[in-house]
């Protein structure tokens, strides 16, 4: 198949898949008459196993090592385990993260009180303050 319908079947643009080539995260694909590249269904599934784990925020080095896992090692899941919890390790602080800026969005609202709505509020934490002249 082309790279057009690669992209439509993986909903991957394009250019995202000749970067992923150049990263050497997908194999050089076999080229049609005309240099026009070429792909089947494990390109398909392989992208379709890229996408995924970008959705999970591994990073490219980290996807990079989970694709060297699908040679001959003899327990491939023995090793990709730390990486996926150095991910959900992440991915907890993220949470933690964005807990934090919640709770302070909230405290900032709620300290606007009724006469922000009416502009008349020049305490307000959620505007700049007035510039100084």
């Amino acid at each position: 198949m082309p790279i057009g319908e690669l992209s439509r079947r993986t909903d991957t643009p394009a250019a995202t898949i000749r970067y992923y080539e150049s990263l050497g995260l997908m194999p050089e694909p076999a080229r049609g008459p005309g240099g026009q590249r070429r792909y089947g269904a494990g390109d398909v599934a392989r992208l379709r196993f890229i996408r995924t784990r970008r959705d999970l925020g591994f990073s490219l080095a980290d996807i990079r090592g989970l694709l060297a896992l699908t040679g001959p090692a003899t327990s491939p899941c023995a090793e990709a385990v730390p990486l996926a919890r150095e991910q959900l390790a992440r991915v907890r602080r993220q949470i933690a993260a964005l807990a934090e800026i919640e709770a302070t969005l909230v405290a900032q609202i709620a300290a606007c009180g009724p006469d922000c709505g009416a502009g008349a509020a020049p305490d307000c934490l959620l505007v700049p303050p007035p510039a100084r002249p």
